[in-house]
């Protein structure tokens, strides 16, 4: 039973990882904008990626008692699910909140945003659901680790995919210049 535990924790913990680093996915360098003022498109990026890195600390931190397989139980396990329940569900709710960005593909990039609140809205249903159904023992866990890691691995791929979109409708660059000049996004654009 240990080494089934083990496996499954430390799968766990490479997909919380994996959620982590696919923020900084998309951003790539570019020249920076000789106007100094903050732009409502450098704004807009700020409220992105200050919400990102927010979630991202709080799933960093999930990843963190979980890795601790020492001190794990099925509650502090359920806790630490919990704790990225609640990141992601903030998370939707601020992306939701923001304004389209002032740019030529502000519209798209707002659509970009409404669709991957809705898949992270799922996500965070289904993983509800799965811990419902896990009960509270450590084999009800287990039987619900496959349901789990894959809907781990699915918010990670919705964020992924916001940032590849970003790309995708970004023609004129302004949204790349807004992630590179945006105080708020150089934790996910020059990660230390």
């Amino acid at each position: 039973r240990r080494p089934a535990r083990l496996r499954f924790v430390r799968s766990l913990v490479a997909l919380f990882l994996g959620v982590v680093v696919v923020a900084a996915v998309g951003c790539g360098s570019s020249e920076s904008s000789e106007d100094t003022s903050v732009s409502a498109t450098e704004a807009w990026a700020n409220d992105l990626c200050g919400a990102l890195v927010t979630w991202t600390d709080a799933i960093r931190a999930t990843g963190d008692t979980i890795r601790d397989t020492s001190a794990l139980s099925v509650d502090s396990f359920k806790d630490a699910i919990a704790t990225a329940e609640e990141a992601t569900n903030t998370l939707v709710d601020e992306i939701r909140a923001l304004e389209p960005p002032d740019t030529e593909s502000g519209t798209k990039a707002q659509e970009a945003i409404d669709e991957a609140a809705n898949a992270l809205s799922t996500d965070i249903d289904e993983l509800q659901a799965a811990l419902d159904e896990a009960g509270s023992s450590l084999t009800g866990l287990l039987g619900q680790a496959s349901t789990i890691a894959r809907t781990l691995s699915s918010m990670s791929t919705t964020v992924s995919k916001l940032f590849g979109t970003f790309s995708e409708i970004d023609a004129g660059g302004e949204l790349e210049r807004a992630f590179q000049d945006a105080d708020e996004c150089q934790p996910i654009v020059n990660p230390s």
